[in-house]
């Protein structure tokens, strides 16, 4: 929300929370809501108060942004080849389940194969 992004005191956060929600505004606007328009069954959101089908509502920007900000939280960038000079990002599963200590000598290092 706003109020909570006039909260942060970082404006580089600020500023780059704005621009993926720019971001996902656009993209919804361009292919999520055309779609769910055109097809009674594609980019469908299941309420769960009825029969299968019935009661489904399009999926709204809100649900994208969601569905944006959950995948981006947790993918993690990895270094490609030393001689490449690339990052992938890439989605591990369970790796946000992996401790948070901050004092952990445990350090995560990798690279893409």
């Amino acid at each position: 929300s706003e109020g909570a992004l006039d909260m942060l005191q970082s404006p580089g956060v600020v500023e780059e929370t704005k621009s993926r929600r720019e971001m996902v505004q656009a993209r919804y606007e361009r292919d999520v809501r055309p779609m769910a328009e055109m097809s009674s069954n594609l980019y469908r959101w299941e309420d769960g108060s009825s029969k299968e089908g019935e009661g489904d509502t399009i999926a709204t920007e809100s649900h994208l942004q969601w569905a944006s900000w959950i995948i981006t939280s947790r993918v993690l960038t990895v270094q490609g080849a030393p001689e490449s000079n690339t990052a992938n990002r890439v989605l591990i599963p369970l790796i946000d389940m992996c401790n948070h200590d901050r004092d952990s000598p445990h350090i995560l290092t990798g690279r893409a194969m």
